[in-house]
């Protein structure tokens, strides 16, 4: 049986899909191991000296399975851009939503800020 209303049913789209997951950039100053005999060390991976600038960068929607474009990413759903000053082990995890409200996938990223010691302090008290 057909009605009217299955007519007109027939061209829409539902998007079940979230946007891709966002990505993170991390901006300081990075931290090398001391070296030895006066040379430089390596640097730490995902360690810090000092305060980091952690931005946020949505991706768009996906596309759905028949090729048209999804419902597009909700720009309020995008963290704003933080400063951590806090040293140690700190977690971060983020996603992003559609304008549906579909979720993305999260994002996780450990950033490690070090005390920075300075050279010559030793043994003052």
């Amino acid at each position: 049986m057909t009605t009217p209303y299955s007519e007109e049913l027939a061209g829409i789209k539902v998007d079940t899909s979230g946007p891709k997951p966002p990505k993170i950039i991390v901006k300081g100053k990075k931290y090398r191991k001391p070296g030895k005999k006066g040379r430089k060390g390596k640097v730490v991976k995902n360690t810090y000296t000092g305060k980091v600038r952690v931005r946020f960068v949505g991706k768009p929607d996906r596309t759905l399975p028949d090729g048209s474009a999804g419902a597009g990413l909700n720009r309020k759903s995008v963290p704003k851009t933080r400063v951590i000053k806090k040293k140690g082990r700190t977690v971060i995890k983020v996603k992003t939503r559609d304008t549906l409200g579909n979720t993305s996938k999260t994002v996780r990223k450990v950033i490690k800020i070090k005390k920075f010691k300075k050279a010559g302090k030793r043994g003052k008290k």
